[in-house]
């Protein structure tokens, strides 16, 4: 067996032969029953984290601003005021001309 060398530059990221080999599986459809199921489990350990077996609990098959959308355009009315607090370790830089990262805003659908 040969090992890959250890690359220490901005690119090519090496990439974990484990990885490599779940790349190389078939595309499973988001609307299969694989799929559902995999959400079926989640949604169930979720409430098992939180101590209730009646909690409602909503999985979204996308980034977290795809479940921040969902839940803001669902519970706010065009015009509302809002508040969205949003912590991440990752620092944004800051664009030429802005002064830091823009404030979210309901937008109107």
């Amino acid at each position: 067996m040969t090992t890959s060398p250890l690359l220490m530059i901005p690119g090519p990221t090496p990439v974990d032969p484990d990885v490599l080999a779940a790349l190389a599986e078939p595309v499973r459809s988001h609307t299969g029953p694989e799929n559902a199921a995999t959400m079926l489990r989640i949604q169930e350990g979720i409430r098992q984290l939180v101590g209730s077996a009646n909690a409602r609990v909503y999985c979204f098959a996308g980034a977290g601003t795809l479940a921040m959308e969902a839940a803001l355009v669902n519970h706010a009315s065009p015009g509302d005021r809002v508040v969205v607090e949003h912590r991440s370790s990752v620092p944004r830089p800051r664009r030429r001309g802005r002064p830091g990262p823009p404030s979210a805003r309901a937008r109107s659908r």
